[in-house]
């Protein structure tokens, strides 16, 4: 099922930078890709780094074979894995040098979200990169409001639908986080160089290295 992030075209763009970042990694590097618009990170870092091997992590099996059929010029593994279950990284590929997930930590709880960042520093190569794309809190309930208003227009839903988009973004993404609390979960759970390398209304692009 389509959610908000799907809906959204800015989120494509928002990962032009993210290949600069990740020069240093090997050119056949390991990047694991979990939760919404895998396609669009995929191709931006390919443009650049055409060696990289992707592996797709999703919940469900539809949705993976959906993002393997958008990619099909693009070599790459798909794996079942629910993030807020202990030991989802088990049996992955590894070494792994980068991982991203995208709109996936706003729909778990802090505790699972948490444990999600450690086990991730945890098996990631020395240098290794976190991509953290999702939908941050402002700081304002009303600035809040006016994202979620502005979200329903971009994704082309007249007026009247307006409230159908937004239960559809409180079903997708229950618990969103302060851009603040993301960096300060990102070293504490052994990441370094938290940097916000894009950010357009409330939709962020963080990455920190290990």
């Amino acid at each position: 099922m389509q959610g908000p992030a799907d809906r959204l075209d800015i989120v494509s763009t928002l990962y032009a930078d993210v290949p600069v970042l990740m020069k240093d990694l090997p050119g056949d590097a390991t990047v694991w890709c979990a939760g919404r618009r895998k396609p669009d990170l995929i191709r931006a870092i390919r443009e650049h780094r055409p060696g990289i091997r992707p592996v797709l992590i999703g919940k469900d099996r539809d949705e993976l074979f959906l993002e393997r059929d958008v990619l099909q010029d693009i070599p790459s593994m798909g794996f079942l894995r629910a993030l807020d279950q202990p030991g989802w990284t088990t049996g992955l590929p590894y070494p792994v040098h980068a991982a991203s997930l995208a709109f996936r930590f706003s729909a778990l709880h802090d505790a699972a979200r948490i444990h999600c960042i450690g086990e991730l520093a945890e098996k990631m190569s020395r240098g290794g990169i976190l991509i953290w794309s999702d939908f941050f809190l402002p700081q304002t309930l009303e600035l809040q409001a006016l994202y979620l208003a502005e979200y329903a227009r971009l994704s082309g839903e007249d007026s009247a639908d307006t409230g159908e988009f937004e239960q559809s973004f409180l079903t997708h993404h229950p618990n969103p986080v302060l851009l603040e609390t993301a960096i300060s979960e990102v070293y504490a759970g052994g990441f370094a160089n938290a940097e916000i390398v894009s950010k357009r209304l409330g939709v962020a692009v963080l990455m920190a290295r290990k």
